[in-house]
C-alpha cells in the first residue's frame, strides 16, 4: 500500500523531466499534477516517518523468513503402555513405560504362554524392583 503511490511518485517525476526536455507542456502538467498531488496524499495521510518504517520492515520481512519446524507425527504408545498405565501422555509413557513393559513381561511368564530368555529375566529384575 505504500510501495505503489512512491512508484507513481518517481514515475510522474520521470515523466515530468523527460516531457519538459521534450518540451511537451501540456503531459509535463499532467505529470507535475500527479507528482504534487501524489506527495501531499502521502506526506498528509501517511507521513514520511511511517513511508520509512512500513518499507524497512516489509523489506526485513521480505528477505528473514522465519524457519518453521517440519510437523512431527506423534508417536504411537508402545502396547505394554496402553494397557498397563492407560495413558498416551508422553510425560507418563516415559516414566511408566519400561514398568510396563516388565509387568506384561511377568505376565507372560506366569500364563506360561511365552517362554522368557534367561536374559530378558535378569534384564527385568531391576525394573520390576523399583
Amino acid at each position: 500500500f505504500v510501495f505503489m503511490p512512491l512508484l507513481l511518485i518517481t514515475w510522474s517525476a520521470h515523466t515530468l523531466v523527460h516531457d519538459i526536455s521534450q518540451q511537451a507542456y501540456i503531459h509535463a502538467t499532467f505529470a507535475a499534477t500527479n507528482l504534487v498531488m501524489t506527495a501531499y496524499a502521502c506526506i498528509a495521510l501517511i507521513g514520511i516517518r511511517t513511508i520509512g518504517i512500513d518499507l524497512a520492515a516489509n523489506i526485513r520481512d521480505f528477505i528473514y523468513r522465519p524457519v518453521t519446524a517440519a510437523p512431527r507425527e506423534p508417536e504411537a504408545p508402545h502396547w505394554a503402555t496402553a494397557l498397563y498405565v492407560g495413558s498416551s501422555v508422553p510425560e507418563e509413557i516415559a516414566q511408566k513405560g519400561p514398568l510396563a513393559v516388565a509387568l506384561a513381561a511377568r505376565d507372560r511368564l506366569e500364563n506360561g504362554r511365552q517362554l522368557l530368555l534367561d536374559g530378558e529375566l535378569r534384564d527385568l529384575d531391576p525394573l520390576l524392583t523399583k
